[in-house]
């Protein structure tokens, strides 16, 4: 007998702390709607992130390409300077000459065949 109760008692218990069935419908569209609006937030959060890196690397590659144009104008400069010294230095000796212009410019000066 005192099992019989204490399984009566129980089973109330039991079947009072389940959740309505009515609710059940609601609490899965509540909770798809919020797994929905937490997917779009983390979209949204990737995408600003994806913008602002590729702001980043928009800024930083004009900037090289700034820096490049001016060392390479830099470059140029020095290279034409030095080069005018050599032709003016070495006017009489075109052999000379084409060793040291190849020396200053990195390319090979080939004289022509007399």
């Amino acid at each position: 007998m005192f099992f019989v109760a204490f399984g009566g008692v129980a089973a109330y218990f039991f079947v009072n702390r389940k959740r309505p069935i009515d609710n059940l419908p609601d609490d899965i569209r509540n909770s798809g709607k919020q797994f929905a609006d937490d997917v779009n937030t983390v979209r949204q959060n990737e995408q600003q992130s994806q913008a602002h890196e590729a702001q980043v690397h928009k800024e930083k590659t004009e900037a090289i390409k700034k820096k490049y144009e001016a060392e390479k104008e830099k470059l140029d400069e020095e290279t034409k300077d030095k080069a005018e010294k050599l032709f003016e230095s070495y006017k009489n000796d075109p052999k000379a000459l084409s060793e040291e212009l190849s020396k200053v410019t990195g390319f090979r000066v080939v004289l022509p065949e007399d």
